[in-house]
């Protein structure tokens, strides 16, 4: 291997080396436990693992090495260096795959370990609901369990890594890469999906033709799926082996654009400031501020108002566009059901899981900007008492997450049986707080947003199933769950109040 590259890709897996580390913890969490605790369940605790880690490290992976740079400072001193940056950005590309794919390979060899010590552990194969793992069978054809789990997730994530970096390349910092990638995966996948119930009246596996046909993000993952039904029906039109052709060769041409994309973008400078013309000057001696805010508590209130509105409002929109989707796709089933009932239903289903990823961003977005070092220094300089700082934010950062996330519901909550609404609000008002203490406590303290949301999403939902499992009454699992919300609160704004952080110097 050339030394350039050798030292490179060495360069950036020893930068994802931690990122690693923390998503290995992540992803192994429920899984090891249920393998000893519930060993029937271990197939579903992988499964819903993967399904919920792949995008996750994918995007997270994505915003590093498509915004690091630039928020860390080192954008400048990298264009400096003798090397062409579209190296480092395939670098980049390729350390980030290593590092999506090492926990996941990792997680294949205790399983593997845990299925050879069955009779260790006098564990029955009868034992273990082996039909939990056939969503990996399904979407590969593969006649190994190990084999389909790495071909998905190698495939889906590998797309959705090239998605969300070459779209959120050149971003500020980490956190507007990802917002700008999110948006654009979730609309592409709702866009397709909504054409293809609305205009494809056809089978199934002309459906998912259809849907591929439309690349997107992640949708790879799928190909052998199709493949394998595919070869499977019976009553296919000519020509569509040729359909399914094309579709891989512009799968492959898509996302190779994508990586072209990226490595041409990746560490290309910012237009420079123009010198201010004539007309423009007068216009701002024309202009003047607004008169600033009579008190400090609203000053900060606004401020945080201008940073977590706009998260509040795609949460709003997501969680609407999510329900419609999921609407559309089953009505065009012509199944019967009660729409507002089940409407209700889709809706709070959706508010969870969009909440989930949410709050941890309304978390970690509201302390992320202002305690990185040159800011913070300038806040401690200000005269404003931290406490009124620290809790202004929180609250005023939860108040606008939560809010964006459970506007929508109030339609279920009109339509609905009181028991329905009250079972989704005694699941999902503590799983939001414990996700948005957790990522508060996780920023504060680790002062990296990465790695502080990896941490506190795949925390707060290891310990709510832990809390949910093993707590026997709902009101000792409320009162679990408000201690370890006080509790991360409580670390929070002591690592504010007197600045402990141990990323302080925000080194990567």
């Amino acid at each position: 291997m050339n030394s350039v590259w050798y030292q490179l890709i060495w360069k950036e897996f020893r930068e994802h080396l931690w990122k690693t580390m923390s998503l290995t913890a992540v992803l192994l969490a429920v899984p090891v436990w249920t393998m000893f605790d519930m060993p029937s369940s271990t197939y579903f605790a992988v499964t819903l693992a993967l399904v919920f880690y792949t995008p996750l490290a994918a995007v997270y992976l994505a915003m590093g090495i498509a915004a690091g740079e630039r928020s860390t400072g080192t954008i400048a001193f990298v264009g400096s260096l003798p090397l062409k940056l579209w190296k480092l950005a395939v670098a980049k590309l390729a350390a980030a795959f290593v590092a999506l794919m090492l926990p996941v390979l990792i997680m294949l060899l205790l399983v593997s370990l845990w299925e050879s010590a069955w009779p260790l552990l006098g564990i029955a194969p009868s034992d273990v609901i082996t039909s939990d793992a056939d969503i990996f069978w399904n979407l590969t054809g593969a006649d190994d369990w190990h084999l389909g789990v790495a071909a998905t997730v190698a495939l889906g994530g590998a797309s959705l890594l090239l998605w969300a970096a070459a779209t959120g390349c050149s971003m500020a910092d980490e956190v507007r890469a990802a917002a700008v990638a999110l948006t654009v995966i979730l609309t592409w996948w709702i866009a397709t999906e909504l054409a293809v119930f609305n205009f494809v009246h056809r089978s199934d596996e002309e459906r998912m033709v259809a849907i591929m046909l439309a690349v997107p993000p992640g949708s790879p993952a799928a190909y052998p799926s199709m493949l394998s039904k595919v070869a499977e029906a019976t009553t296919l039109p000519g020509g569509f082996w040729r359909l399914v052709t094309a579709v891989a060769v512009l799968s492959l041409s898509v996302h190779a654009a994508l990586a072209v994309s990226f490595a041409l973008r990746f560490g290309r400078s910012l237009p420079a400031a123009r010198p201010a013309g004539k007309h423009q000057l007068a216009l701002a001696r024309t202009l003047q501020l607004p008169a600033p805010r009579r008190s400090q508590l609203s000053a900060i209130v606004w401020k945080q108002m201008r940073e977590t509105g706009p998260l509040a409002v795609i949460a709003l929109v997501s969680v609407v566009a999510l329900a419609t989707y999921v609407m559309t796709a089953e009505m065009s089933g012509n199944r019967p059901f009660s729409y507002e009932e089940h409407l209700s239903r889709i809706l709070f289903v959706a508010a969870l899981v969009v909440g989930m990823f949410v709050v941890a961003a309304a978390g970690v977005g509201s302390f992320d900007a202002d305690l990185r070092p040159k800011l913070h220094t300038f806040w401690r300089s200000r005269p404003i008492p931290p406490n009124l700082w620290f809790w202004t934010k929180l609250l005023t950062g939860l108040v606008l997450a939560t809010a964006g996330v459970y506007l929508p519901v109030g339609y279920g909550v009109l339509t609905s049986d009181k028991s329905l609404y009250r079972g989704f609000f005694a699941v999902a008002v503590p799983f939001h707080l414990l996700g948005f203490s957790s990522a508060v406590v996780a920023i504060c303290l680790l002062r990296q947003p990465i790695y502080a949301a990896i941490l506190s999403i795949g925390a707060s939902a290891s310990v709510a199933l832990l809390v949910e499992e093993k707590v026997p009454t709902d009101g000792w699992k409320a009162a679990c769950i408000a201690t370890l919300v006080v509790l991360n609160v409580a670390i929070a704004w002591a690592a504010v109040r007197w600045n402990i952080g141990v990323g302080r110097s925000r080194a990567r």
